[in-house]
């Protein structure tokens, strides 16, 4: 059997133990997809002691991952030497290419664009971030061949954007996560069954106190609706959702704390809405939360407000407006069975594109 072409990959290793936000899921997928190619991981980190050797985090034989400082000569050499005896160099999200500019080689980099960087700095409140990384993506940009995205209004928005973006080669491959996949329609049976015995309908919230997560929105909602519905809440943000709650007078016991998948595989059971909120903007417009994933995997129904995210709308996805939760004008549990189901049909579709992106990008591999 052919030995399988060696990878470079240009981010933190995925480790089991590492919080999976939805940016380390992605990268967390993507490495499963590698699973039985040699590959070395190397991540930038500017903390990283310069006058340190490379630092070994993972070593199995099969994969090799280390941690180096990009503006140490040393480190600089090191993986520029990684990347020269890779057959294919893998580059997560247009952070990592600030520090791949010196290294780049069209031939045989490909960069995963996971989101619109310098619009996603300017929204957090970093003008001066946003500019560096928009001459970064302008640069990279000039210079790719190929590269995925996670949404087609995602490869749509850098069309528009950049006139060289023409001739890039964009593999469409969504955010997927595989650990519900052929379980789907088992869990959410099981959940029908847990909901329709329910007395009142539970609403979840699972994730950071981020800004464009609206939580103060929520918050408010959970805090002042009149009509009878039971709230969860899941964050490592422990400290600002502690504060946030009892500033607006609910009950602490609203806070579950920080919870595993597995944790909330059980909570997405009985919960009938998770909230989804997000404001109009370009990095909404061309996202794919995981969030909105899990959620169709386990049968619960999005509250949304700006509706348009990502490909969820070209897919034809099922939700609740805000607007009407807010005032309780929410299905009965019969619609909202076939809302269910109409999203599972959904990420269906969403799995579909998942695996032709990834049989292009296979190929793509084995072609460079």
């Amino acid at each position: 059997m052919p030995m399988k072409r060696r990878l470079a990959i240009v981010s933190p290793y995925p480790a089991n133990d590492r919080y999976m936000d939805g940016w380390m899921s992605r990268i967390k997928t993507i490495d499963g997809i590698f699973e039985d190619h040699p590959r070395t991981y190397i991540d930038f980190q500017d903390w990283y002691p310069a006058h340190n050797e490379p630092e070994v985090v993972h070593d199995d034989g099969l994969v090799k991952a280390f941690r180096v400082n990009p503006k140490s000569p040393k480190h600089f050499s090191f993986a520029a030497k990684v990347f020269e005896q890779a057959s294919f160099v893998y580059i997560h999200t247009l952070h990592q290419c600030e520090h791949m500019l010196p290294h780049f080689d069209a031939a045989k980099m490909f960069v995963d664009i996971h989101g619109v960087v310098p619009e996603e700095e300017l929204m957090l409140g970093s003008p001066e971030r946003s500019k560096l990384f928009g001459e970064v993506e302008k640069q990279i940009i000039g210079k790719l061949r190929y590269a995925s995205v996670v949404t087609m209004a995602m490869r749509d928005h850098y069309l528009a954007k950049y006139t060289g973006a023409a001739e890039v080669n964009f593999i469409h491959v969504p955010v997927f996560d595989f650990s519900a996949l052929g379980r789907s329609h088992e869990l959410v049976a099981e959940s029908h069954g847990i909901r329709a015995r329910a007395t009142r309908p539970t609403a979840v919230y699972a994730g950071g106190a981020q800004v464009w997560q609206r939580v103060d929105d929520m918050l408010d909602v959970m805090s002042q609706a009149d009509w009878p519905c039971d709230y969860e809440i899941y964050s490592h943000d422990v400290d600002v959702f502690t504060e946030k709650l009892k500033s607006r007078g609910l009950a602490p016991s609203l806070f579950k704390g920080y919870a595993s998948k597995e944790k909330l595989e059980q909570v997405y059971k009985y919960s009938n809405f998770g909230f989804a909120l997000r404001d109009e903007c370009t990095v909404n417009r061309v996202a794919s939360p995981t969030k909105l994933c899990d959620y169709f995997a386990h049968g619960v129904l999005p509250v949304v407000d700006f509706h348009l995210i990502g490909d969820f709308e070209a897919y034809g996805y099922a939700y609740v407006k805000f607007a009407d939760f807010k005032e309780g004008y929410v299905p009965d549990i019969q619609t909202q069975s076939w809302m269910v189901d109409r999203n599972l049909g959904c990420l269906e579709q969403m799995y579909d594109d998942f695996k032709r992106g990834i049989t292009a990008l296979k190929d793509l591999i084995e072609s460079v």
